[in-house]
Order: structure tokens, then C-alpha cells, then sequence
């Protein structure tokens, strides 16, 4: 019977720590500033943001979380490399304790200029479309993970599930 109270205690305090997001507060918003996007994590590899060196040819890719609202959204905006982009964002929650939370990336629209290069517009498209399938994140030490995981079950017969997973990762500026 002890095993159960304690159990049942501790559940209580982990949901204690995950805080709904009340779309009225602005209080604290873990993810406002701007990041610049350094890798990217697409199921066990791990790369350079467009999978080459950019060599100041093209702006850094970024990201500015703001907690502005429109339309009870928080603003979002950005580069893309060539592009700017803009757009909104939800937060769903956030656990304070491991730092980490789910949002949503509404639709985002972009400047149409293009590049010299067609492999900076292909990169650029890969992010932006990777932006907007992110639903976790991770803010630690000036560093932020945006999260995408896809379930895979490899065979049908079996329990097993795995996971493959687009992790961005950012720094702050």
C-alpha cells in the first residue's frame, strides 16, 4: 500500500512541474530571443546546418521566439538563409524542472528572392519545412533543441517501436 501512496505522490509533484501555457501570460517564455541554428540531427546523423560549410556567403540561419501576440499567437521570425520568414507559435506546456515543452509552429511565409546559388534554396526549404513539423523543445545553457519525432514500427508483428527523430539545435545570440 506504501508503494501506491508513493507512486501516487510522485506523479503529483511531476504534473505539479508542467505548467499549461495560459495563452494570457507572458510571464516567463522559455524560448523568446533569437537562436542561430548550428546543426541539425536527422535520424543518427549529425550535420552542419545545410550539410556544407556556409563561409559567409549567405546570412546565418535563424529563429527569433518573440512573446508579442497576435490573434493570442506569440510571434515568430526569421532567416532562412537568403530569405526572411515570419509566422506564429503556441506553447502547449512546460516542465521547469527538465526544461523542456511542447509547441506548435503555425504556417510560415517568406520572402521569394533567390539565390545564386540553388543549393542554399534547397537547404533553405528543408529548414523552413523542418520548422514547422518541430512539436518539443529543450532550452538549456543558452541552448534550444527543437524536436520532431516520427514512430516507426519496423515490423508489424513485433512490440518493438522506434524512433527517428529531426533535432535542430540552436545557440542564443
Amino acid at each position: 500500500m506504501k508503494k501506491y501512496i508513493y507512486l501516487i505522490a510522485l506523479l503529483l509533484v511531476g504534473c505539479a512541474n508542467t505548467k499549461k501555457i495560459n495563452k494570457e501570460s507572458t510571464s516567463h517564455n522559455p524560448l523568446e530571443g533569437t537562436w542561430i541554428l548550428k546543426n541539425i540531427l536527422m535520424g543518427d546523423a549529425l550535420d552542419v546546418s545545410c550539410g556544407f560549410v556556409n563561409e559567409g556567403k549567405v546570412r546565418e540561419m535563424t529563429i527569433t521566439f518573440s512573446s508579442d501576440k497576435v490573434d493570442s499567437k506569440f510571434k515568430l521570425y526569421g532567416n532562412s538563409s537568403v530569405n526572411d520568414f515570419f509566422g506564429s507559435y503556441s506553447l502547449l506546456n512546460y516542465n521547469d524542472t527538465i526544461h523542456s515543452g511542447k509547441l506548435l509552429i503555425h504556417p510560415l511565409a517568406a520572402t521569394k528572392m533567390a539565390s545564386f546559388d540553388s543549393s542554399w534554396m534547397a537547404c533553405e526549404n528543408r529548414y523552413l519545412s523542418n520548422l514547422e513539423k518541430m512539436e518539443e523543445f529543450i532550452v538549456l545553457n543558452n541552448r534550444l533543441q527543437l524536436i520532431h519525432s516520427v514512430k516507426i514500427v519496423p515490423n508489424p508483428n513485433s512490440s518493438s517501436v522506434e524512433f527517428y527523430q529531426t533535432i535542430l539545435y540552436f545557440d542564443k545570440k
